[in-house]
């Protein structure tokens, strides 16, 4: 009889702790990238064109690192929610998009045409590169 009441306090512990363990990690703030050093340098058309090559291959290089990536600003779209920026490639249809981290976003100069250096973290391919959590490192007009 003691017994039970000892696994039911431990399974409900077992649960709480699962629970709060949950809750930490989906509402935890996503960290800032200024100042980490990115994994890879690599050219908007570069980077899409690994992607295009092999798409697997680059999941499992690029997916999950910080990447500073540099191109020509295709387009700027600002909602309520987020602001993106897209990075021209040599691929007609695709692109690389840059998400702006939502705390403190600075567009500076950015302008489409102009040539930008913007670090992210990618989270794959899906018509574009994504890239999250992102910051502008510099814009040349």
């Amino acid at each position: 009889m003691l017994s039970r009441k000892y696994l039911l306090v431990i399974i409900s512990l077992i649960v709480f702790s699962l629970v709060l363990l949950f809750f930490y990690k989906v509402f935890q703030p996503t960290k800032s990238l200024v100042n980490v050093k990115p994994d890879y340098v690599i050219s908007a058309s570069e980077l899409f064109a690994d992607f295009d090559a092999n798409e697997s291959v680059a999941n499992a290089k690029y997916v999950g690192k910080v990447l500073e990536v540099k191109g020509k600003i295709k387009e700027i779209n600002i909602s309520s929610e987020q602001t993106s920026i897209i990075l021209e490639t040599n691929d007609v249809f695709g692109g690389i998009n840059c998400s702006l981290a939502t705390e403190k976003f600075e567009l500076k100069e950015a302008t489409p045409g102009a040539n930008a250096v913007i670090k992210g973290e990618c989270s794959g391919k899906l018509m574009d590169i994504m890239l999250n959590n992102c910051f502008i490192v510099s814009i040349e007009n």
